[in-house]
């Protein structure tokens, strides 16, 4: 005797997890957040899969895209404006980061970790992350969020600020 199977018996199981974010390593952090999701994300990566998700994002930016404005920025930027941008200098020099990097070389865990913090290290969870290894993502995406850092920091003279956020998840698609 043949039983028929239908949707609702199989209901939640053949739901596609929707997984996003560094290493596709998020699931669910929206679910009851979609006022803060709604601050910095054009799209909600719990309704849409992946593979639509990208090509979505680069409809809305074509669809967002102000010719005027680009002009604007293209063209009514001073020459003071742009060369203040490239000519401002890292607020640290190479000593700097040379006599960070002999301390940094100095240290050693057999100098001994006070056992205040030793209890405290033991009280984290196990986390495992499952990367490969051998996939360019992981890689590409580490530098998309790098690049998008270090342009929010270059860009505002080096010091973060209440648009930080907002400049890194608009420029990394894996954030945003």
């Amino acid at each position: 005797e043949e039983t028929e199977i239908t949707m609702d018996d199989v209901g939640p199981r053949l739901v596609k997890r929707r997984e996003y974010g560094f290493n596709n390593g998020y699931e669910g952090v929206f679910t009851h957040r979609k006022e803060e999701l709604a601050e910095f994300a054009e799209i909600d990566p719990e309704q849409i899969p992946q593979d639509e998700r990208d090509e979505l994002c680069k409809g809305i930016e074509n669809q967002k895209l102000d010719d005027e404005r680009y002009v604007q920025d293209t063209f009514g930027t001073t020459k003071d404006e742009i060369d203040d941008i490239l000519e401002s200098k890292l607020p640290f020099d190479k000593s700097e980061i040379n006599a960070v990097t002999e301390q940094l070389e100095g240290l050693s865990l057999e100098q001994g970790i006070p056992p205040e913090d030793i209890e405290e290290l033991l009280k984290l969870r196990n986390r495992e992350f499952l990367i490969d290894k051998d996939s360019p993502k992981i890689m590409l995406q580490c530098i998309e969020i790098l690049f998008a850092y270090l342009y929010d920091y270059r860009v505002n003279h080096f010091e973060a600020n209440c648009e930080s956020l907002w400049n890194i998840a608009k420029i990394s698609s894996t954030i945003s």
